[in-house]
């Protein structure tokens, strides 16, 4: 099963909308004794999703040779619970009442490259994963006074596209600097919209990880964890035709902080580009297990 024929119920407009009324009336720490119960249910009624997560720590704890990451039913329960606990996180981005102060660099040196490009307005391109909570990452250059002002183009889903600007429109939240592009309508007139984008400084985010929703053959088998997934053809092919600086990027949750992993990529070609960012999941992965939030099939097809 594609990830993109699983409904996120728990993503929903209307849910959404829930959890927020419920976050401005009593904060994050209830919405995250309420993510508890909710990943407690998901656990014991969703066989499904307790088989995809089964079948990852499978191929994790064989590939790390971990035996911590075996498929036990607590390490299940516990990957259920923190992608419960990521959506309740989303929801105080969403809000702008996330606090910047939670957020900083792994990395000093890449933070100082990161500033500086955002000084001299130079335009980048973002592919990120889904291990860790990205939108932690949106809210931060919206919010944090070093980055006010970043124009920032985001590629996604259609569907979520629309979640996205209705549940903002609702709550009467302005989303900053932000244009949000339905990735399957992306045409020549979307391609030149990004590069004026990314010429006047602006930064632009895509998945590198999910594959097109409308048009799912244009994807190439790699090896994640020693097992064949997909991975999209276009996500790799904009660096080239945009020709801006690319960065890998992930944001993952440690204690009670946020981290942001960045790293500088050469793109000496589509293939190489593509394994460098398999290389960059598995590295993310080990640093935060319980934060890879692909609750579908992604190891469909293992045969070679």
């Amino acid at each position: 099963m594609d990830w993109y024929k699983v409904k996120e119920k728990s993503a929903g407009d209307k849910r959404l909308l829930i959890s927020w009324y419920l976050y401005k009336i009593f904060g994050t720490r209830v919405l995250l004794i309420i993510s508890f119960f909710v990943a407690l249910f998901t656990y014991l009624l969703n066989s499904d999703l307790r088989g995809y997560s089964r079948k990852y720590f499978e191929a994790v704890s064989e590939y790390f040779n971990d035996k911590s990451l075996k498929p036990s039913r607590i390490n299940v329960f516990k990957h259920i619970l923190s992608y419960a606990n990521s959506l309740a996180y989303k929801i105080e981005t969403f809000s702008g009442g996330f606090k910047s102060a939670k957020v900083s660099f792994a990395d000093e040196t890449m933070e100082k490259v990161f500033y500086e490009k955002i000084k001299n307005k130079e335009g980048r391109i973002f592919i990120f994963s889904h291990v860790g909570n990205i939108d932690v990452l949106r809210s931060y250059l919206t919010n944090s006074e070093k980055t006010k002002g970043e124009s920032l183009s985001i590629l996604l889903q259609k569907e979520h596209c629309e979640v996205f600007n209705s549940f903002l429109k609702k709550i009467e939240k302005n989303p900053g600097n932000i244009k949000v592009y339905p990735i399957e309508e992306i045409d020549i007139t979307t391609v030149s919209q990004l590069d004026d984008d990314l010429k006047q400084g602006g930064a632009l985010f895509i998945a590198g990880d999910r594959i097109a929703s409308n048009n799912p053959e244009k994807s190439v088998k790699v090896k994640l964890f020693n097992k064949n997934i997909f991975l999209p053809l276009g996500t790799f092919k904009f660096p080239k035709i945009l020709g801006a600086p690319v960065y890998f990027i992930s944001v993952v949750k440690e204690g009670k902080e946020f981290k942001i992993y960045l790293e500088p990529q050469e793109v000496n070609s589509e293939e190489v580009l593509r394994d460098k960012f398999i290389h960059f999941i598995e590295k993310m992965t080990k640093i935060a297990p319980y934060q890879f939030y692909h609750f579908y099939d992604i190891f469909m097809d293992n045969q070679d």
